[in-house]
């Protein structure tokens, strides 16, 4: 089962995020650019979606990210995850499984 299911082809609304660190505590983001990241789980080396997110809490580890048309243009299960940046530092979530599904 997938962490995250999809409509293939919708576009327009926000994922709504919220980092954790590994004890699963919410990822405090300030000072944090904050980027969502989606592939092909055979091509982790092959980005699909790679945009900023919108932090909304700081604090609690809360972003969205808006999706934007082409991001699920294909059905499938992908992989995704949140990459932080801040000066002298990268860090990325553990990916989770996204699926985009037909809507028919």
């Amino acid at each position: 089962m997938a962490d995250l299911t999809v409509i293939k082809g919708n576009y327009g609304f926000q994922l709504a995020i919220t980092v954790k660190d590994s004890a699963g505590s919410a990822y405090n983001l300030s000072g944090y650019t904050v980027t969502f990241k989606m592939w092909a789980e055979a091509k982790p080396g092959e980005l699909l979606v790679n945009a900023a997110c919108s932090i909304v809490v700081a604090a609690n580890g809360t972003c969205t990210y808006t999706v934007v048309s082409g991001d699920f243009k294909r059905a499938g299960v992908f992989k995704g995850c949140i990459e932080l940046t801040a000066t002298g530092k990268r860090e990325s979530t553990t990916p989770w499984d996204i699926e985009v599904v037909d809507c028919g």
